[in-house]
Parts: structure tokens; C-alpha cells; sequence
């Protein structure tokens, strides 16, 4: 409901401008891997948050806030269409997974699964134990 709301009080006249940016956004990370054969980042920015925190029960714009704050490295690649692979790497202190995101140039999904199996192989995954 949220989304509608901004959406009918004047979002929609952003939309065209928006439709722009994100064609430029894919030719940008294209760009990228000119020089680049694959990119490392985190796949969230901050350890798994309390239960509730990203609720549908949270105001529309505390949780847009909340979402682009946690999940501030993946949007590019899912507005993109660009391939990316999140793998397991670690543990919080908690016990929690942490995890990396490997991204590669477009039709490049090999690359980033063949670094998944050799990393898997060098160092298995952690698990979480009850």
C-alpha cells in the first residue's frame, strides 16, 4: 500500500527520469568489466537484523529506509539483470551467516561459479549447528 501511495502522490512523474538512469545503470556495470573480471562486495551491510525489523507491519518509509540500508549492494545487479552469486564465507559472532557477493560481466555466470566450487573446495562452507 505504501509503494501506491507514493506512487499516486507524484511518483509516476518520476518515472520516465527513473526508466533512464536504470538503462544507464546496466551500461555503467557493463562498463565495469572492461577492466574488471569480477567484482567482491558484501551481500547485505550488517549482520542478520532482529526479527521484525524489516516487518511489512513497519511504516512504508521506515522500511524503504530500512531496506536500502541493509541491502545496499545487490540492487545493482537486480535492476540490472547482471549475474551475481552470494556465497556463505563466515560466521557472525552470533553464529549468523555472512555472506559475499561475486558479480561478472553479463553471460558470465561460469566465472562466478567456477570461483563458488574452488572456493568451496578450498575452504567448505560454514554451517550453522543446533
Amino acid at each position: 500500500d505504501g509503494l501506491r501511495r507514493a506512487f499516486a502522490s507524484g511518483g509516476w512523474r518520476r518515472t520516465p527520469a527513473a526508466l533512464l538512469r536504470l538503462r544507464g545503470a546496466a551500461a555503467a556495470y557493463a562498463k565495469v568489466f572492461d577492466h574488471h573480471d569480477v567484482v567482491l562486495c558484501p551481500v547485505v551491510a550488517g549482520v542478520t537484523p532482529p526479527l521484525g525489523h524489516l516487518s511489512p507491519n513497519v511504516p512504508f518509509e521506515d522500511l524503504v529506509d530500512r531496506l536500502r540500508r541493509h541491502v545496499a549492494f545487490t540492487p545493482l545487479q537486480n535492476i540490472t539483470g547482471a549475474p551475481a552469486i552470494s556465497l556463505p564465507m563466515g560466521l557472525s559472532e552470533e553464529g549468523l551467516p555472512i555472506g559475499v557477493q561475486l558479480s561478472a560481466a553479463y553471460g558470465d555466470e561460469r566465472t562466478l561459479l567456477e570461483l563458488a566450487y574452488a572456493l568451496e573446495e578450498q575452504s567448505p562452507w560454514p554451517r550453522i549447528q543446533r
